[in-house]
């Protein structure tokens, strides 16, 4: 499983799980160690699974929490 695999599924479980969005965008930044690419790849599967189904709530909180913590200024630079 790669870790935009890894972000997508457990942005999913938080969104389930009714977790706060400060728990799940911690915990998802924990995940990915700064790599930002993974994130932009969860958010591209999110996306895919909302255009296939717009009613799924879980996918379109878990991409609230995705593009949070997209939003924060938290990433390595290279």
């Amino acid at each position: 499983m790669t870790t935009g695999e890894e972000i997508l599924q457990r942005a999913v479980s938080h969104a389930e799980m009714g977790s706060s969005q400060d728990q799940a965008v911690d915990d998802l930044l924990r995940c990915c160690s700064g790599r930002r690419v993974s994130a932009v790849r969860a958010r591209q599967g999110l996306l895919e699974r909302l255009e296939a189904d717009p009613g799924d709530d879980a996918a379109s909180r878990a991409l609230g929490f995705v593009d949070e913590m997209l939003g924060r200024d938290v990433w390595d630079v290279v």
